[in-house]
């Protein structure tokens, strides 16, 4: 039995409880909204989407459960973040006006850029190895899919020998920047900007006129950083269909 993780009750007609939920019962999402310890008012009209971003942002994963607490408080953090009614969706970044510094970058982001560097062929695969084990095993895929590609796609965080985070670009599809991922000791360093830009510029080299985030959990950052926009209707987008294990 996997323990869901407490909730706040937030004053805009949500109702969430503290259950215990087995990870099976929570392969499908009818069966997440029936067990999932989620309220009526979650299935229906636009609070039904924030119950579906939380099955997509990874709540019903048997691979993620067996590491973590289900994370049922997905939307609501979503909804901290900036997204709209817990719906995490696509962002458009133009990169051919991509801003020079999107904001006057902290000298944190400035250390942090420096930091930011292509993996190594003997690096590869303890650096999929880390991500699976920082966040998950749909990222770790990505990961190897970003190493695998000419010229590699992926960037890395390196700080006293060790990964801190990581970014791809090209590995969930053409295009698409993500996933990104810095670990929780190093988060609100300006490593997670530093990744990201980097990223970005190194598509915009590549002939890119445009780069698409997928799924975004924190737009906030996506605009602040790289002037991203919502793109409209793209729940799930990519992510339609996709094979759950």
């Amino acid at each position: 039995m996997i323990r869901v993780c407490p909730l706040e009750r937030r004053n805009v007609g949500r109702d969430f409880s503290v259950i215990d939920v087995a990870v099976a019962v929570v392969d499908h999402l009818e069966q997440f909204l029936d067990h999932g310890a989620i309220g009526p008012g979650w299935r229906h009209g636009i609070q039904a989407n924030g119950a579906r971003a939380m099955y997509m942002a990874g709540v019903a994963r048997k691979t993620y459960a067996t590491r973590w607490p289900l994370w049922c408080g997905s939307a609501v953090s979503a909804d901290r973040n900036g997204c709209k009614n817990g719906v995490m969706s696509d962002m458009l970044i133009r990169l051919y006006a991509l801003p020079a510094t999107p904001e006057p970058l902290s000298a944190a982001t400035l250390a942090a850029e420096r930091l930011v560097r292509k993996p190594i062929g003997c690096e590869h695969d303890l650096i999929v190895a880390w991500v699976q084990t920082e966040f998950s095993a749909g990222w770790a895929s990505e990961a190897r899919v970003a190493l695998q590609n000419r010229p590699i796609s992926l960037l890395v965080a390196v700080q006293d020998d060790q990964p801190i985070g990581f970014v791809c670009y090209d590995a969930t599809a053409r295009g698409v920047v993500g996933p990104i991922g810095v670990q929780a000791s190093a988060r609100h360093s300006g490593v997670g900007a530093a990744l990201l830009r980097a990223a970005l510029v190194e598509m915009r080299a590549m002939g890119y006129g445009y780069a698409i985030a997928g799924a975004v959990g924190a737009p906030a950052f996506f605009r602040r950083v790289a002037g991203a926009v919502e793109i409209p209707d793209s729940t799930p987008g990519l992510y339609a269909g996709r094979v759950h294990g």
